[in-house]
């Protein structure tokens, strides 16, 4: 064994295969399964974050579905509203990939 394999961990993980682009979808992928396993009464203000989070990839459809769970969870949640409307008129954030 040499001194460079001293303390080397063995479940580090791979970047070498690692997509910056991926990163957003990835997190986007892990948001909807906390979201699946959230209470209602506290969704809300993860679902937006996921529907904010999809508008901002791009996925407008993704996006309309989180909002308008959050709303029908919570009509004056602040940032749902604020994501309903920017779908509701156009409004074109920046694509992550």
């Amino acid at each position: 064994m040499d001194d460079d394999d001293l303390g080397a961990r063995r479940d580090e993980p791979d970047w070498d295969g690692w997509e910056e682009a991926a990163a957003p979808r990835l997190l986007l992928s892990r948001l909807e399964q906390v979201c699946r396993l959230t209470p209602a009464a506290h969704a809300a203000p993860l679902l937006s974050i996921v529907a904010h989070l999809a508008w901002w990839c791009g996925d407008g459809a993704r996006a309309g579905v989180a909002v308008d769970h959050a709303l029908g969870l919570e009509p004056d949640h602040s940032l749902s509203r604020a994501v309903r409307d920017a779908l509701d008129h156009g409004v074109r954030p920046s694509r992550c990939a």
